[in-house]
């Protein structure tokens, strides 16, 4: 899968990408830049692009409202994390997009890992180092953003 960590400032994602039957390559866009929001994504790319393309142009308000429609839990139930200019940070659940109390936040399959480093005073970037380290759906480079306009 994959891991994108926020951790108040920046948004960090690694580029390894792995498919179904265990294929890999390098992915570059797994955090996206909105109007007044980023995006930080993992799961099906196809599925996530496809929603991208619907609310790419919403302000961030708006792509709250619309939330991830096309969910299904057996199919397309993909990792979204959405940050505005003030570090506040909301999470896909069920469809839907629901705020993290906490500073900090990570996505995918190597999140805990991350969540950890992060809970000890690491940045972003250092989160998805460590998890690199410990799951073999995170690698390749580190990517990072920093927060919106």
């Amino acid at each position: 899968m994959t891991t994108v960590a926020f951790d108040g400032r920046t948004m960090a994602a690694d580029t390894l990408a792995t498919d179904a039957w265990g294929m890999k390559e390098e992915v570059r866009d797994k955090i996206l830049r909105g109007p007044d929001f980023l995006a930080g994504s993992a799961g099906q790319n196809g599925a996530i692009k496809a929603w991208w393309a619907k609310v790419c142009q919403l302000d961030l308000e708006h792509v709250l409202a619309y939330g991830y429609p096309d969910f299904d839990a057996d199919r397309n139930d993909p990792a979204i994390m959405l940050v505005d200019a003030s570090g506040n940070i909301w999470r896909h659940v069920t469809g839907g997009f629901f705020q993290v109390s906490r500073g900090f936040h990570a996505v995918g399959s190597g999140r805990d890992y991350a969540l950890a480093a992060m809970a000890l005073g690491k940045t972003a970037e250092e989160a998805v180092r460590l998890a690199m380290t410990f799951d073999n759906g995170t690698g390749g480079d580190v990517v990072l953003e920093g927060l919106p306009a």
